[in-house]
């Protein structure tokens, strides 16, 4: 009877067997230009020869950095503060919850307030921003391809500044970001080797097998 038992529990503990989960990072490229960014960049997609994508994660980085001018042509002093600002798109992103017509993540640099009287006043700024892991286990056909390959990302900004000052005659006199700069980073999640499945053939033969030892077993007991 042990024998048998034995036999058996062996059976079950084949069709168990489960995959061993892994992950690897996607390469993804630069993009940078001046003022505006509106361009693309390509990401690896997953080789599905590897395994099962059951996962992926992505992130997406930006700043900004430029020169904030402010004057007084007339010399009366004044106070003055400036905030410039780039909001960071995407699009050809199929992920869940993703809104091409939301940001992603905006990008921003500043002053704190300023007295200027009859000097001018310029410094360089910059500013960072990023999204949190976009993680997305739905739509994973448009990030995976047998021997790999890449997917596009479309990365555009919009800029703007925002001046704050106590007198009219304040003024600035540059704003918007001179440079800026988008990354990506992709991480996928994956199996890899499917769970193996016993034919039904074999399991009946194993499982017939082991009720043939157990009737053995009995019948040298009787």
């Amino acid at each position: 009877l042990k024998l048998a038992t034995a036999a058996v529990f062996t059976v079950s503990m084949g069709l168990a067997a489960q995959a061993s989960a892994a992950t690897m990072n996607g390469s993804c490229g630069t993009l940078s230009g001046t003022r505006e960014l509106n361009g693309s960049f390509n990401c690896t997609q997953f080789d599905s020869t590897l395994g099962t994508l059951t996962s992926m994660t992505l992130t997406i980085a930006g700043g900004i950095s430029g020169l904030i001018t402010a004057a007084n042509p007339t010399g009366s002093p004044g106070t003055i503060s400036a905030t410039a600002s780039s909001s960071f798109y995407a699009d050809a992103l199929l992920l869940p919850g993703f809104n091409i017509s939301s940001p992603l993540f905006t990008a921003s640099y500043g002053t704190s307030l300023l007295l200027i009287a009859e000097t001018n006043f310029s410094t360089s700024l910059s500013g960072n921003g990023s999204t949190l892991a976009l993680l997305n286990t739905a739509n994973l056909a448009p990030y995976e391809a047998a021997g790999g390959g890449n997917f596009p990302i479309t990365i555009s900004t919009l800029s703007g500044i925002d001046v704050q000052s106590s007198n009219d005659l304040v003024f600035i006199s540059r704003s918007f970001p001179s440079s800026a700069e988008a990354t990506a980073t992709v991480v996928y999640t994956f199996d890899t080797a499917p769970p193996t499945s016993v034919p039904v053939s074999t399991t009946m033969a194993l499982l017939g097998a082991g009720l043939l030892g157990l009737g053995v077993v009995r019948r040298r007991r009787g």
